[in-house]
């Protein structure tokens, strides 16, 4: 098989791997808050900001089944649906963490795959975002969630400028 089709299979299998890891993340993102943001949301004070209609709407939806649809939420449920509102939050800081540096180093890991090669990056950030999406499952809190989505991001930043400097080479 001839270099060049070698080249683009290996770029076609690191996109590949890249949307999987971010799929596989969306579909862990709720159990992750569940068992590592819940248990730490603060007990909802006086001062609290009202449930929105949706917020009401989903607190109804998790009542067991054959309960009053109408009936107003319990304090219990206002208290959940307050501490899953908090939780909410701070998931979506550990979600954007990994777009932030995925952007951010997008142009100085293309620098490095100028400098160093391209199938060198490209080899680094595969091996380098792995570790890292492994080490996912090894996280105890919500700070280090959020330091492994950074990290996330710039292991994962490497390959497609990497994948890109591939490409130019081989259509000379």
């Amino acid at each position: 098989m001839p270099q060049r089709y070698l080249i683009v299979a290996v770029t076609a299998v690191a996109a590949l791997w890249m949307y999987i890891d971010r799929v596989c993340f969306s579909t862990l993102a709720e159990p992750m808050k569940r068992e590592l943001l819940l248990p730490l949301a603060p007990e909802p004070g006086a001062d609290a900001k009202p449930l929105t209609d949706d917020e009401v709407t989903g607190a109804k939806k998790l009542r067991p089944e054959g309960a009053d649809p109408g009936a107003p939420l319990t304090d219990a449920e206002t208290a959940a649906a307050l501490k899953k509102r908090w939780a909410d939050g701070r998931m979506s800081y550990a979600l954007g963490a990994f777009f932030l540096t995925y952007a951010l180093f997008q142009i100085p890991m293309g620098n490095l795959a100028d400098r160093y090669g391209a199938r060198r990056v490209l080899a680094l950030s595969i091996a380098a975002w792995s570790a890292v999406t492994m080490a996912t499952g090894f996280v105890g809190g919500p700070l280090a969630l959020l330091g492994i989505r950074l990290l996330l991001g710039v292991t994962e930043a490497g390959a497609y400028p990497a994948a890109a400097g591939l490409v130019k080479r081989w259509a000379r």
